[in-house]
């Protein structure tokens, strides 16, 4: 709830307060989950370094637990944080990494975030045949999931990449949808 407001001081400490809970219980899934949101608080006020070592931790538990969902999501938040940190060819291994895990559970949401970032990361790069290929796959797998909100996001990146590109006319048609 913190996190959702912004209040990104009050979320740590409360999140640092499950974290000790879930030690005390032995909850080794909990800890995992807890470490995956304090990676995200942390890159959310900008603290790029500080928030490797929490997500690292939350992907080794994932790992170690077998939960690929949370490894699907811990690697995205790592590629998340590679890109912001301008690490773009790590960010694009991480975020493949991570497509790969969502496509082997059809996690379409999952898809859906990984190839969007994937895509944006690619445009980033200038390999705009790349960018374009996995803003459109992610396009398909929003309208699969009739959510308008990943939608809009796909097409305004790969909106970008067209007018990157030069296809104005598809730039243009592709921001107004």
């Amino acid at each position: 709830m913190h996190r959702l407001r912004s209040d990104y001081d009050n979320a740590e400490a409360a999140l640092n307060g499950a974290l000790g809970l879930y030690r005390r219980i032995g909850s080794r899934l909990g800890k995992a989950n807890v470490h995956l949101l304090l990676g995200i608080v942390r890159y959310s006020v900008g603290d790029h370094p500080g928030a490797v070592a929490p997500l690292e931790d939350a992907l080794r538990r994932y790992v170690e637990l077998g939960d690929r969902r949370g490894e699907a999501n811990a690697l995205l938040q790592l590629g998340i944080v590679r890109y912001m940190g301008g690490d773009l060819t790590g960010a694009v291994d991480l975020l493949s990494r991570s497509l790969r895990r969502s496509r082997e559970l059809n996690d379409l949401p999952g898809m859906s975030s990984e190839l969007t970032v994937l895509g944006y990361v690619h445009r980033l790069r200038g390999d705009y045949p790349a960018a374009e290929a996995a803003l459109a796959e992610a396009l398909q797998q929003s309208r699969e999931l009739g959510d308008r909100l990943r939608e809009a996001t796909a097409f305004s990146h790969l909106g970008a990449v067209l007018h990157r590109t030069g296809d104005r006319a598809g730039a243009a048609d592709a921001l107004a949808r």
